[in-house]
């Protein structure tokens, strides 16, 4: 599973990254402002989820976030937020924000169920695939110059 994790603050970023390796996702990006959120999100593969802050310096990761779903629609994001009135965030992006969480020292607590209830919808996702999609890109891979 690809959890791509964008937070201004290093040292905040590294403890959320290193709670998630501790519990076994191995596959998580780390992004430092908006700006590269968007570019990456753009041209590399679509994250299996977003861990985004609320707010990224001079770049709200609200407006980042509504330009990320204008070009991925079905992009499924957790946001965090120092600020308690960031629930209200939640209503206007009800249908890619899976919540908004705060930003305090149960961060980790709140973020973990909403990482492996994803982690188990790609799961499912993978094995409800049809064989032949997988032998034609496999054909792709091997056939590719």
């Amino acid at each position: 599973m690809y959890i791509l994790l964008v937070e201004e603050d290093h040292f905040y970023a590294s403890m959320i990254m290193g709670l998630l390796k501790k519990s076994g996702f191995d596959d998580i990006k780390h992004i430092d402002n908006g700006i590269d959120c968007l570019l990456q999100v753009y041209e590399d593969v679509t994250p299996d989820l977003v861990i985004m802050d609320s707010h990224l310096g001079r770049v709200n990761g609200v407006e980042v976030l509504q330009k990320l779903l204008t070009h991925k629609p079905g992009l499924k994001v957790v946001l965090m937020s120092s600020q308690p009135n960031g629930k209200k965030i939640n209503e206007s992006l009800k249908d890619a924000v899976l919540d908004v969480i705060m930003k305090d020292e149960m961060v980790y607590e709140h973020l973990l169920p909403f990482v492996e209830q994803i982690q188990k919808d790609v799961i499912q996702k993978r094995r409800n695939r049809p064989v032949t999609n997988l032998l034609v890109n496999f054909k792709r891979f091997i056939l590719a110059p």
